[in-house]
């Protein structure tokens, strides 16, 4: 349980606490990937941020021994992750640059399947998280998000 919340956590965290570098996005469509960064960088945000909080509560609850309030909580975080996967692709359908379109659209697919997924602890555990990783760096690269260090999650997270 450790692992995953932490693995999680730090994924989420790399892109939630994401910010766009004054630069902005380098490629040929930069002015169209400015603006679908924002979008995205607002969903992940906005569903991240609930997740997070689920994943935690999850782990406490764990670590309590109140193992039917954790399977609660996951079992919850089900419908969250699909939404969030839900308007990534929404926000993939209004970039015209390709790659862009291509990073959102496979990671609002990962986050969907890991909300059909979640079930209870168990299946919290079985989450490979590593798809979920190398998409967020697809999205983070392409727009240039820069990890927010204040935004890291703590190691000291149990279960």
């Amino acid at each position: 349980m450790r692992r995953i919340v932490f693995a999680m956590v730090t994924t989420l965290s790399a892109v939630v606490g994401g910010a766009l570098l004054a630069a902005g996005p380098a490629a040929a469509h930069a002015e169209d990937n400015t603006t679908v960064c924002a979008a995205a960088k607002k969903a992940i945000e906005t569903g991240g941020q609930a997740i997070m909080t689920d994943l935690r509560q999850a782990s406490t609850q764990a670590a309590q021994g109140n193992n039917a309030a954790a399977d609660a909580t996951v079992k919850a975080m089900g419908p969250k992750f699909g939404a969030m996967g839900t308007s990534l692709q929404k926000v993939a359908d209004t970039a015209s640059d390709p790659e862009l379109k291509s990073a959102l659209t496979g990671l609002g697919t990962e986050f969907g399947k890991v909300g059909q997924s979640l079930t209870d602890l168990q299946s919290l555990q079985k989450v490979d998280e590593s798809q979920i990783d190398a998409q967020g760096q697809r999205v983070s690269k392409i727009c240039r998000f820069a990890p927010n260090p204040s935004n890291a999650p703590s190691t000291s997270a149990t279960a």
